[in-house]
């Protein structure tokens, strides 16, 4: 039994007008809590992961879409 989740928060910039698709894309990822600006090309992300090796899976295949500009750690708990 677990005990713990590996938490993380980022602030994704995307791409000029890209903010939208790109929400839509990554909303199809298991462990993903997604939180888009209204009127700004940003996003803020919440990762939850069981483990550190599905935590780097999941931020390879973010770090992946050509859209993402910039991806910042805000927060992280464990």
């Amino acid at each position: 039994m677990r005990l713990f989740m590996l938490i993380k928060s980022f602030l994704i910039q995307t791409k000029p007008n890209s903010a939208k698709s790109l929400s839509q894309d990554l909303g199809e990822l298991p462990g993903i809590e997604l939180y888009p600006a209204d009127k700004h090309d940003l996003i803020i992300l919440v990762l939850e992961s069981e483990d550190a090796s599905s935590e780097q899976e999941l931020m390879a295949k973010i770090n992946s879409f050509s859209t993402v500009m910039n991806m910042s750690l805000v927060s992280a708990f464990s």
